[in-house]
């Protein structure tokens, strides 16, 4: 309810969570569900599928309360090297005055994936030391490790994964929908992944075609923020983008992971 005031939007599954790290695939995967409302004849600028955050499970509990764990939750996941290799060059794309986070990373990319970071935009120490833990793949897999641990202590949960998605979109869409209980015909399905395609997000982030994300939480699309979010949409594209250095750390670090 806090949310649905906040951003005047109510949500059609009020008791479940989208949770994804950052650069996992949610604007995606928001769009599809967004236009699948959309073709179901449910207004856009006043509905919404479920509410969706970055926070870590201590942070949920932290802003909700324990009652949070009456959710239940929809974990998207997607593999760590893509994730880092995604993050880093949305972060070192934008100014800090045209992010929507008010920070630029200015260091090199073998640095960000370390976790050795460089910010403009961050003025204490204890700022720097807070961010440096959530960045850098060891920043990532620690977030994805402590949900993996913390989903068996919510109501239920249903792991969704960006590799899934890319691999057969419509059997993981229709997957998610039979788990939310939301009844659609297939082609309405069909409709939404076009929709949501690569080329297509790459438009309606420049302006063009129709952005059934503009009345929910987030800049897609709706500012001069964030052009470039919608990037290569390829999956394992590190194995090839990393050097050889970068890639040898980024596979011994995924070791750590509990997925």
């Amino acid at each position: 309810e806090e949310f649905e005031k906040k951003w005047l939007i109510d949500f059609i599954k009020k008791d479940t969570a989208l949770i994804s790290y950052p650069k996992s695939g949610r604007t995606w995967l928001r769009m599809i569900l967004a236009t699948i409302l959309d073709k179901s004849d449910i207004n856009i600028s006043k509905y919404e599928m479920l509410p969706a955050f970055h926070h870590s499970p201590r942070e949920m509990v932290s802003k909700f309360g324990n009652n949070c764990k009456s959710l239940k939750i929809v974990f998207l996941y997607r593999d760590p090297g893509d994730v880092i290799l995604s993050l880093y060059a949305a972060m070192a794309s934008s100014s800090k005055h045209n992010s929507r986070l008010g920070v630029h990373y200015v260091g090199s990319r073998s640095n960000f994936i370390r976790g050795n970071l460089q910010w403009d935009g961050l003025d204490h120490d204890t700022e720097i030391v807070d961010w440096n833990k959530k960045f850098g793949i060891g920043g990532t897999i620690k977030y994805n490790n402590e949900w993996h641990v913390a989903l068996k202590h919510f109501r239920d949960f249903k792991v969704v994964t960006y590799e899934d998605i890319h691999s057969d979109t419509f059997k993981t869409i229709k997957d998610l929908l039979d788990w939310l209980s939301f009844d659609c015909s297939d082609e309405i399905i069909k409709e939404a992944i076009k929709h949501s395609e690569f080329e297509s997000m790459w438009r309606i982030e420049h302006g063009q075609g129709k952005n059934n994300l503009r009345h929910y939480k987030g800049s897609f699309g709706n500012s001069h923020q964030n052009k470039g979010r919608v990037r290569q949409g390829k999956v394992r594209a590190y194995l090839d983008d990393l050097s050889e250095e970068e890639l040898e750390y980024v596979m011994e670090m995924k070791k750590k992971s509990l997925w």
